[in-house]
């Protein structure tokens, strides 16, 4: 299949083209030669994009707000093609409005997309969207019957999904991509696999009983352009995934990656809620986001497997060892503390 090519003869839109994923997804497809339509809340975001870049390309840009209908019609006009990784991502315990955000985004972005005539839809999701039982491996039927204790991210991910079902339904093209845990560099200060990299990098002595899923974020920019072009991926959903690690296995690389000592010491289940719970009071006296809520405390104390088989019989498509994407975020993140 001679992607380029195809690629070439279509216009392509990307919604979250500034955040960890989307700058990745446009640089890949710059390599292709690409040209992708830029859609952006806010223009000054950018300056993001163009500093992973290196270079400021000629992109066209359309400045529109996902929660109005009108704007994101207008945006999407011409386009055969949108890759939709823009998202609100938080792991803190009370983010109920994240539910409300996600699933309203991509309510108005499958709308918008069949009022313009859009051919195609590649949605980004999550694996916190397919459940999971501890100790058992999740794949792409899994459809839970209860997710009233599920956290506020992983509920706005499934009813986002749900919406592009109903564009599925009724006639719009739809893959959707769900990643496990996304490594890759970025705000080493802000949020995400950045700033756990940071905080791990820094020296940590225990480790969490945990494990879950992880893949490289160039990866997931590869697999979502390559199932772009693949008919038989529309109407499904994918799980992309490299390896399933434990956290202590993760905590290992990464601190080898950097110079510093391993942790050495377990801490269980009981010593991380009470951690967390300490976390919620200190938040809460200072009026500032909880840095270790009750979901991040359960979330490391359960062991996640994530199968990527379907993936991989489709496209054949080699994954990069976490080893290696941990190298990656190594050099990055050793090269900007430096500066």
């Amino acid at each position: 299949m001679d992607t380029v090519s195809e690629l070439n003869h279509k216009t392509v839109a990307v919604t979250g083209g500034t955040g960890m994923l989307g700058r990745e997804l446009v640089s890949q497809l710059l390599t292709l030669g690409v040209n992708p339509v830029l859609i952006v809340r806010n223009p000054e975001s950018m300056k993001k994009l163009y500093s992973y870049l290196g270079a400021e390309p000629e992109l066209k840009i359309i400045k529109a707000d996902f929660m109005n209908p009108h704007e994101l019609t207008e945006a999407f006009q011409g386009t055969d093609m949108i890759f939709h990784c823009a998202a609100g991502v938080s792991m803190n315990d009370g983010t109920d409005n994240l539910i409300a955000l996600n699933t309203d985004i991509t309510h108005h972005v499958v709308n918008s997309c069949m009022d313009a005539g859009v051919d195609k839809l590649i949605h980004v999701s999550s694996v916190a969207a397919l459940g999971s039982e501890p100790e058992k491996i999740t794949d792409e039927n899994s459809y839970p019957d209860n997710i009233s204790n599920w956290a506020p991210y992983a509920i706005s991910k499934f009813y986002s999904e749900n919406e592009v079902w109903r564009g599925h339904n009724s006639g719009l093209k739809t893959v959707i991509v769900n990643p496990s845990v996304i490594l890759g560099p970025g705000n080493w200060k802000e949020y995400g696999t950045p700033l756990m990299f940071a905080t791990i990098a820094k020296g940590v002595a225990v480790y969490p009983p945990g494990g879950s899923g992880f893949v490289d974020v160039r990866d997931v920019a590869s697999v979502m352009i390559r199932l772009s072009e693949i008919p038989e991926a529309v109407g499904r959903r994918f799980i992309v995934s490299s390896e399933n690690i434990s956290f202590r296995e993760l905590m290992i690389m990464i601190t080898n990656a950097v110079g510093k000592k391993p942790p050495r010491m377990k801490i269980g289940k009981k010593t991380l809620n009470f951690f967390s719970k300490a976390a919620e009071i200190i938040s809460g006296l200072g009026h500032m986001d909880n840095p270790f809520s009750q979901n991040i405390a359960e979330i490391a104390a359960c062991r996640t497997y994530y199968d990527n088989s379907a993936i991989t019989r489709l496209t054949g498509y080699k994954f990069r060892p976490v080893k290696e994407s941990i190298g990656y975020m190594a050099d990055s993140y050793l090269k900007d503390t430096r500066k």
